[in-house]
């Protein structure tokens, strides 16, 4: 506020002296002298402490500025070494929050692996069970009610139970089905998990556990045994109800003996049974192909057989102007070339135009005759391949179905739908390519008659032309 005094009285003093240069004033010349003088000397001596004030003031300011630049320096030093210290501690937050996270990551693994212990339980129990159920029957080693309880322990138990018996022998009794579907009580014999014989107690039949890959069950009681082999395993019976803990009896340890069927020579019936339900339409269509086939090797054998030589005797007698004699053989001798033939020589008399337009009619008359049925014969040879092809991948399917239900420890067990996929297909390309060989003969048959029939009727019209 002190700063617009000066220019307050500065403006007074300016505006003292218009009044005193007004025309009219009626001051003298003295007195506004004396007035402007007054003015200006207080205008001057406000003036200079105004400027001194202003000095002084700018003198606090710098002072002050000078301050505020010292602070600004020391805080920005400040500021620097703060943010030199933090980079460490940001550095320990992002580690501290990636094992917040990992450790988070933790506990929802371990919870979710206790919400799924008991499922898991049940599943391996359920396996385990399934195993059991095409194993032959053997002593009670695992209780399915731990698993239904979701007794860790109890499951624990029975499993270290069932690896023990699989490095272990047992001898108990049992109920047994026999090979003709008759039950009896048995003794059993078990070598671990692999290998099982029994004797039947009434009937005294004994027999050795075997895969049978293709039944309902994986294993069967097999008893078709030499008599060495059933007096061996009688005697290992016997050696163990009396106490021995050794016994010696015939042993196949990889429970790989083939079946009766397995060993007889395969029939042609067996073997297409063996390719499965696709075989049944890959049999028709290699039948309606030989059917065609043959229908069509016979028609063109017939009626293209023996062609070039009428058709050459036709032009010869045309030739020598003996049309009659021509006509006569075309006639006798009915063939698609002699059928052309004679509708150039039956339209002589008509003109070049009309004899061209009878012989391309004739053609267009026996196209379809001599192609005959080549069309399906075409279809059935790609047909073949894409059954075999079916084939392949229902085998496929069978198999990974075993795979799902059994297991793959066996590979016998896939051997009936690997079989099966690799017999469609043999199958199919078997089928397939005599067909499409024989199509193609056929096509080129077809296309020599058609070419016989162009020929010998240009030749006659050739002939016609010079007669005319």
């Amino acid at each position: 506020m002190r700063a617009r005094f000066p220019r307050f009285r500065a403006l007074r003093v300016a505006l003292v002296c218009a009044a005193l240069a007004l025309p009219g004033f009626s001051l003298s010349q003295a007195t506004q002298g004396d007035a402007l003088q007054k003015a200006l000397d207080e205008a001057r001596r406000e003036l200079a402490a105004e400027q001194a004030r202003i000095s002084t003031e700018e003198s606090a300011q710098r002072a002050r500025l000078a301050e505020l630049v010292a602070e600004r320096d020391t805080l920005s030093d400040r500021r620097v070494d703060l943010e030199l210290g933090l980079d460490p501690l940001r550095a320990d937050v992002s580690a501290l929050r990636d094992e917040r996270g990992a450790l988070r990551a933790d506990v929802d693994a371990a919870e979710s692996e206790t919400t799924e212990l008991p499922r898991m339980i049940r599943d391996a129990g359920d396996k385990i069970v399934d195993l059991l159920e095409v194993l032959p029957p053997s002593e009670p080693r695992f209780d399915p009610a731990a698993v239904e309880a979701d007794d860790l322990d109890g499951f624990l138990d029975g499993l270290a139970g069932l690896l023990a018996d699989g490095q272990s022998n047992g001898f108990y009794s049992g109920p047994v089905v026999l090979a003709d579907g008759a039950s009896d009580e048995a003794e059993f014999l078990r070598v671990g998990l692999f290998a099982w014989v029994f004797r039947a107690r009434t009937s005294g039949r004994v027999g050795i556990a075997m895969s049978a890959p293709g039944l309902d069950a994986t294993f069967r009681w097999y008893e078709d045994l030499t008599p060495d082999a059933k007096r061996d395993i009688a005697a290992a019976l016997d050696a163990r109800s009396s106490g021995a803990t050794a016994a010696l009896f015939p042993l196949d340890p990889t429970m790989q003996m083939e079946t009766e069927s397995t060993t007889r020579q395969k029939t042609f019936a067996t073997t297409v049974m063996a390719g499965g339900p696709v075989m049944i339409p890959l049999s028709g269509v290699a039948v309606l192909a030989a059917l065609l086939i043959l229908e069509r090797l016979f028609f063109l054998l017939r009626k293209g057989g023996g062609s070039t030589r009428v058709a050459e005797r036709i032009v010869e007698c045309a030739s020598e102007g003996d049309v009659e004699g021509a006509l006569e053989i075309c006639r006798k001798k009915q063939t698609p070339v002699t059928r052309a033939m004679n509708a150039c020589l039956v339209n002589r008399d008509r003109g070049q135009a009309a004899m061209e337009d009878a012989v391309q009619e004739a053609v267009m008359h026996e196209l379809p005759r001599l192609e005959r049925f080549l069309p399906t014969i075409a279809i059935l040879a790609s047909v073949a391949p894409l059954l075999g092809l079916l084939g392949t991948v229902t085998g496929m399917i069978l198999t990974f179905e075993m795979i799902a239900t059994l297991g793959s420890g066996n590979p016998r067990i896939m051997a009936g739908g690997i079989s099966q996929a690799l017999l469609t297909t043999a199958a199919g390309l078997v089928v397939a390519i005599p067909i499409l060989l024989t199509h193609s003969f056929l096509s080129g048959r077809v296309d020599r008659v058609i070419a016989d029939m162009e020929r010998f009727a240009a030749m006659l019209l050739n002939l016609m032309r010079k007669d005319g």
